[in-house]
């Protein structure tokens, strides 16, 4: 289905090729691309407004309830999954990032997350900074009953993860 930029009417469009959930979406210019997700942990597909348009490079490490973003580096746009848990073992949360350069497969960066994050973890780019919001270590809750949910996460290329700030609860 498809809702109009200002939320108010919805259409009929098309199905998607894979059936999936807990997926990412990418917004880009003239399509999206889904990253990842339960039944398609490492598919990485693009669609445009008439549907699906190819499968791009599959992801190293399936992923689901992860993270996802694009950013420029050097004048190129980079894609972006951080974070998540492989379905089939929900006590294997990911900390992992990968990122697809133009040219090149999916590559997993050295710095990773500070602590494994999975469920609702949220990431844009702002004015080309990647920023990272909530996310939990576990499904529900910490185990060590710390609460990060509240970080504030960015993401600098060829630097890493580091804690910028945090939200307020309530």
């Amino acid at each position: 289905e498809s809702v109009s930029s200002d939320g108010a009417v919805t259409s009929s469009s098309f199905s998607m090729k894979y059936k999936t959930w807990l997926a990412c979406s990418i917004s880009l210019t003239d399509h999206v691309v889904i990253t990842g997700g339960r039944r398609t942990l490492t598919t990485v597909s693009r669609y445009n407004k008439e549907g699906w348009v190819s499968d791009m490079p599959s992801l190293n490490t399936g992923r689901a309830g992860h993270g996802c973003t694009s950013f420029t580096s050097g004048g190129q746009q980079v894609l972006m999954v951080t974070g998540g848990y492989y379905y089939d073992d929900r006590d294997n949360r990911l900390d992992s990032t990968e990122l697809l350069r133009p040219g090149s497969g999916w590559q997993e960066i050295t710095a990773r997350l500070p602590r494994p994050l999975c469920c609702a973890v949220r990431v844009m780019t702002v004015d080309n900074r990647v920023l990272l919001f909530g996310g939990s270590p576990a499904f529900n809750g910490s185990p060590d009953g710390e609460d990060y949910s509240t970080d504030v996460l960015e993401y600098r290329d060829g630097d890493g993860w580091s804690k910028i700030g945090g939200m307020k609860r309530g």
